[in-house]
């Protein structure tokens, strides 16, 4: 009897090692000059991309990985030449706030001023509690006609986990 207390342990611990193990799953960075920044994701993103036909044009880039219960994406939204905001502020991102609430069906929970990567932006945490999903988002805008969403998703409380602070804090432009 004793043994298979012995063996139950064994493989609990085991199991817990594993599960450790995932959760440990190293941050690597990833590199894009061609849509100019680098981040750190714990895998390596999938890539989705289509054009936004309209008024302004643009390209749309979606660069995703997903780790247990946890989605860590960046969007690039490619404007075209001369077409992209220069130097946005409040009145240019909460409507792009609003609009991610509208589309996710999820409700703003906080929203402030943001420098990321040298450049002010904003920041957003957002809930649908009845689905367990949590964002954390960061939008920026570089100098090359492109905009930038920066989000981590997950189940309450990973909007304020070290996770997703060490995802945003790994964004970065590039030259």
């Amino acid at each position: 009897m004793q043994r298979n207390y012995l063996t139950a342990a064994v493989v609990v611990a085991g199991l817990l090692g594993a599960a450790a193990a995932v959760a440990q799953q190293p941050f690597t960075e990833a590199s894009y000059p061609e849509r100019g920044f680098a981040a750190s994701f714990p895998g390596t993103p999938k890539l989705v991309s289509s054009a936004i036909a309209g008024k302004n044009p643009l390209g749309y880039y979606e660069y995703s990985v997903i780790a247990d219960k946890n989605t860590y994406e960046i969007v690039v939204m490619q404007f075209s030449r001369g077409r992209g905001p220069t130097d946005p502020g409040t009145a240019y991102f909460d409507p792009l706030v609003d609009n991610f609430a509208d589309g996710t069906h999820s409700k703003v929970q906080s929203r402030a001023s943001v420098v990321l990567a040298g450049k002010t932006g904003a920041e957003a945490t957002y809930a649908a509690p009845e689905r367990d999903r949590y964002w954390l988002v960061d939008l920026i805008a570089d100098n090359n006609d492109r905009v930038y969403l920066i989000a981590s998703i997950g189940p309450k409380g990973h909007e304020a986990s070290a996770d997703a602070k060490r995802f945003r804090d790994s964004f970065k432009l590039l030259p």
